[in-house]
């Protein structure tokens, strides 16, 4: 397998003009991983090699059904839209009520198309502001057949009160 070149080394350093969003880089990275395979697996992501997207990286293990669900890792990023770290929670509980029904539904479609999906969206936040954000989610497997998980990218910004 030849080496991966991230697209984006650094926090806010673009190193190819097409993909300076988090989500591309994050596809392009997935598709590397995966190869020839249809997902790649779990212990193949490597922070070492996102650097700049490690800062707003998820992890989900998927239970028998969403509802049983966990975030396996929550960067800062998405600690921050949680309002906590929700490591080791069920996504049920780790959204503000005003996403939780479409960051559900979101998870939802990504596992059960098994491809990557990606989503610019907004909610008014309880204090009022506008959040604007965008999310790609990429489905892993362990055994190249069932999605065990979704390994993905969250930013977001605030725009103010609408």
């Amino acid at each position: 397998m030849p080496s991966f070149q991230p697209l984006i080394s650094g926090p806010s350093e673009a190193v190819d003009s097409r993909r300076r969003r988090a989500s591309d880089s994050a596809l392009y990275y997935w598709d590397w991983l995966r190869g020839d395979r249809p997902f790649p697996c779990s212990d193949e992501i490597d922070p070492l090699l996102v650097p700049g997207l490690w800062g707003h990286v998820f992890f989900i293990d998927f239970g028998d059904d969403l509802s049983e669900s966990i975030f396996a890792y929550a960067s800062p990023t998405m600690k921050q839209i949680c309002g906590g770290d929700p490591t080791g929670q069920p996504l049920a509980e780790c959204f503000p009520e005003a996403m939780r029904d479409n960051m559900l539904l979101f998870f939802e479609v990504a596992s059960t198309m098994k491809q990557p999906v990606t989503q610019s969206n907004e909610y008014r936040a309880d204090d009022e502001n506008m959040i604007l954000y965008r999310i790609a989610a990429m489905p892993i497997s362990d055994d190249q057949v069932d999605v065990n998980g979704l390994f993905g990218v969250f930013n977001y910004k605030a725009v103010g009160h609408a």
